[in-house]
């Protein structure tokens, strides 16, 4: 009885769909392999990326416009897993993007930053009240998220659940920074069903 159990386990197992693979945590080289192809695809120099192997599953989708100091970010999809894989470009030769660095004075973790006159940005990127973060990058945060959640908001409502978050250089510390937006408004129920994100 045991051994017939055992069998349709593994057959129920075996014939799960394939396309629900979830992110996990760790360290994995095939998605830093992954992250190097997707960021050499999204810098302009071709001397660049030439060499780095671009995995054939990830379509870039979405470019978006130039915002806050000239940062800018790229949407890559797996459809087959239903992987999205937002990566924030580093600095680049601009004055401007080079401010993102320089306004280095530390504010509080919570708060709220006036990006335009559209854009209030609301974050909380830690409970610990005497948490803070670089304002350059929290500015820069806070104006590429008013492209990035919405575009997230619509791949989940196509079923994706899984989000990858990256960048290179100042790019990196402004993933972490979204990440931790994006963890704040999944806490606050923005999803009702539950994401996962991986940086």
């Amino acid at each position: 009885m045991k051994i017939k159990k055992f069998i349709i386990l593994m057959i129920v197992l075996a014939t799960v769909n394939p396309c629900i693979a979830q992110l996990s945590p760790g360290f994995f080289p095939t998605e830093y392999r992954d992250f190097l192809g997707i960021t050499a695809a999204s810098v302009p120099d071709t001397t660049f990326g030439k060499g780095i192997p671009q995995n054939p599953n990830l379509e870039k989708i979405y470019e978006s416009p130039k915002v806050g100091l000239e940062n800018k970010w790229y949407l890559f999809v797996d459809e087959n897993q239903k992987i999205a894989w937002f990566t924030i470009r580093g600095t680049v030769n601009n004055p401007t993007s080079w401010l993102a660095n320089f306004y280095s004075a530390m504010i509080p973790a919570k708060g709220e930053m006036q990006i335009t006159d559209k854009n209030t940005f609301e974050y909380n990127f830690s409970e610990n009240p005497k948490a803070a973060v670089h304002v350059g990058w929290t500015l820069s945060t806070g104006a590429l998220a008013e492209t990035l959640v919405p575009k997230l908001d619509s791949l989940y409502n196509s079923g994706y659940r899984d989000f990858m978050i990256s960048g290179h250089s100042q790019g990196g510390a402004i993933a972490y920074l979204m990440t931790a937006h994006l963890y704040h408004l999944r806490e606050i129920g923005r999803w009702e069903e539950p994401i996962r994100i991986k940086t």
